[in-house]
């Protein structure tokens, strides 16, 4: 695929399945957008019910550390401020 095409779908898919405004599909970089396209479709196959590739067990996440997860009501190693500098980036 020429890389055209490649930026012009991208744009596209961006603005239309994650309804991202022109401006913030701009200032996105391109792994920025796969990584939400990405995660977009891990979505859409977990409610269709459709298993991904990429829905293995995670070996980090024992039913021990799970417990521990649900009880403090979320994941102590979840980087909480790069969350927070999307959010910041994408408002």
């Amino acid at each position: 695929m020429p890389l055209a095409r490649f930026f012009t779908e991208l744009f596209s898919r961006a603005t239309s399945w994650l309804h991202w405004p022109p401006s913030e599909v701009w200032n996105a970089s391109v792994a920025e957008i796969v990584t939400a396209l990405e995660a977009q479709a891990e979505r859409e196959l977990r409610l269709a019910g459709i298993p991904s590739d990429k829905a293995k067990p995670d070996e980090n996440y024992t039913a021990e550390r799970l417990r521990q997860i649900e009880e403090q009501d979320h994941d102590p190693a979840f980087d909480r401020e790069a969350l927070r500098a999307f959010k910041a980036r994408h408002q």
